[in-house]
């Protein structure tokens, strides 16, 4: 007992840190010169024009969803803020059986996804009880492989850093699972379609031509715009 006394009780964290997991750009995508990849990314955030599905975007996800890199059973975390991946997620195998798909009330506010976000970090059980139960997972032996938040341009980004809490989150979760993320915004079309409701700074769109926060587009390791429905364009 007098020994058991002298001891120090460390968290597992200290002594542990997963294995990361890395995006697969997929083909129809330009990478040159300065944009051309020097390493695997392990976030990525895409520039999409329409509230539908393309196939370059569908192709991302597939892509790694069936990604084989990875031997133990994964899964990947679909937030569908924009309320557009059920149909495709319920009816299509290839998604079905490896997608945690949430779109439930709680996640469509900045507030609402904070949350949801910070409590899969520490109570990941209690999180994924709120993914459609068509893709619950029975249980938590698997993989956290990736996270895709599609759309984040319907988050309020005034005055609020939601941008910088939510990149903070996801940095949080990428330590604890070893996964990676990809995010979603419009371009600069939408916003000229909701009344102009946030002022455009010329730098920001001669880099990227979306609004949401060039800080948190500057700390992705890949910057996509699609062109096309298949092509795209790397922007970083």
């Amino acid at each position: 007992m007098e020994v058991l006394e002298h001891c120090k009780v460390y968290p597992l964290a200290q002594f542990y840190r997963a294995a990361p997991c890395g995006l697969v750009v997929p083909s129809g995508v330009a990478a040159t010169g300065a944009h051309a990849p020097s390493r695997v990314p392990r976030s990525l955030h895409l520039i999409e024009h329409d509230f539908r599905i393309s196939e370059l975007k569908r192709r991302l996800l597939l892509d790694n969803i069936e990604d084989g890199s990875d031997a133990e059973p994964h899964r990947v975390l679909i937030i569908d803020t924009a309320s557009i991946w059920q149909d495709t997620v319920l009816n299509d195998p290839r998604f079905r059986d490896r997608v945690c798909y949430v779109n439930c009330p709680e996640v469509l506010t900045s507030e609402g996804l904070v949350a949801f976000l910070s409590q899969l970090n520490t109570a990941p059980h209690q999180a994924l009880a709120r993914c459609h139960p068509q893709t619950r997972p029975a249980s938590l032996e698997f993989r956290l492989r990736g996270i895709v938040i599609d759309n984040v341009s319907y988050l309020d980004q005034r005055g609020h850093g939601s941008a910088t809490v939510l990149l903070r989150l996801l940095r949080a979760l990428q330590t604890t699972y070893g996964c990676w993320f990809a995010t979603v915004s419009y371009g600069l079309e939408f916003y000229a379609g909701v009344g102009r409701a946030f002022p455009l700074q010329t730098s920001q769109s001669q880099l990227y031509p979306t609004m949401f926060p060039i800080g948190y587009l500057n700390e992705m390791d890949c910057v996509l715009l699609r062109e096309t429905q298949t092509v795209g364009r790397r922007l970083k």
